[in-house]
């Protein structure tokens, strides 16, 4: 029996979803949520792949987490509350976080190349509701993005980025 061709993406309908590289995440930036191994090194590979895929011919976007600064998540902004406490909210459990990505901050800057992006997408904005994937926040109200990749005709997407667990899983 012979083995299968690797199953190759179809360019035209496949694009590249680049989540939440930006220095709150990192290493790098010493950032408020930094994820282990977000190094200068880490940076690089990240540019160096979305660089490549787009040399294949990928669109790629990106999703940008951009809070205000009174936002509903930040720790700060409940009165003796520590990181990573939980609390309920309007029925609906609030995990408390450092504050971060905050717009018009060093940190929240994408630590990837914007040249690269098709799109950037923001996440995030609404003070009242979290946002962990690029789609939709919280409460349900979607971001621009699904509209932005039907536009462009496509069906797949290929996502990596910060962080695994939280909003590149919701993404997903």
């Amino acid at each position: 029996m012979r083995d299968k061709p690797a199953l190759k993406p179809d360019r035209t309908h496949t694009a590249v979803l680049v989540v939440d590289v930006q220095g709150d995440f990192t290493v790098l930036k010493n950032g408020s949520l930094a994820v282990q191994g977000t190094d200068r090194n880490y940076i690089d590979l990240v540019n160096h792949a979305t660089q490549q895929l787009k040399s294949a011919g990928y669109k790629i976007f990106a999703t940008q987490d951009m809070h205000p600064a009174e936002h509903i998540s930040f720790h700060t902004n409940h009165q003796g509350r520590q990181p990573y406490e939980t609390l309920k909210l309007e029925g609906r459990t609030q995990m408390l976080w450092p504050p971060h990505c905050i717009r018009n901050t060093p940190n929240a800057e994408i630590l990837i190349d914007r040249k690269l992006f098709c799109a950037v997408v923001e996440k995030g904005t609404d003070p009242d509701y979290d946002s962990y994937s690029g789609f939709s926040d919280d409460r349900g109200r979607k971001t621009e993005l699904e509209n932005i990749l039907k536009a462009k005709g496509i069906n797949t997407i290929i996502i990596y980025g910060l962080a695994t667990d939280y909003c590149v899983k919701a993404t997903a």
